[in-house]
């Protein structure tokens, strides 16, 4: 198992394994916290202690972005066939990759769970707006 977190100091995304008790970013080395493994039921995040997760396909967003716009760019030419091969390159993907557990508050990624309890549900858009740091903004 392993954890991955953008660092709030520099940005960088580090990733350290399950097993280490001290997880430090690799390049700045100021973000840190320890990992109790008691956290792995999923009451509390280990970085900022919230209670919500959510669940998602660990694939690159961006790349399958990627995959709707070349069907949509080839549509003309191909009369529609070019988007059934991109939904069945999508049915592939959304069967063989794993999921991932994200923490609604602080972002931090737990990868490498085969089972995912029940209760982490799906991303909820509503759940989400009540940890986003930045809803000032938009008052």
């Amino acid at each position: 198992m392993t954890l991955s977190k953008k660092c709030d100091s520099c940005n960088n995304v580090y990733n350290s394994k399950v097993s280490s008790k001290t997880i430090k970013c690799d390049k700045c080395k100021k973000e840190h916290f320890f990992f109790n493994s008691k956290n792995l039921i999923f009451e509390r995040c280990s970085f900022c202690n919230c209670k919500e997760f959510y669940k998602r396909k660990d694939f690159n967003q961006k790349l399958g972005c990627l995959f709707v716009l070349i069907g949509s760019l080839l549509l003309p030419f191909t009369y529609g066939i070019s988007l059934v091969f991109v939904l069945i390159i999508d049915m592939i993907f959304y069967k063989y990759v794993d999921e991932v557990i994200v923490c609604y508050k602080c972002k931090m990624e737990f990868r490498g769970f085969k089972k995912i309890s029940k209760s982490i549900k799906l991303f909820d858009h509503h759940t989400a707006e009540l940890y986003d740091k930045y809803w000032f903004i938009w008052i």
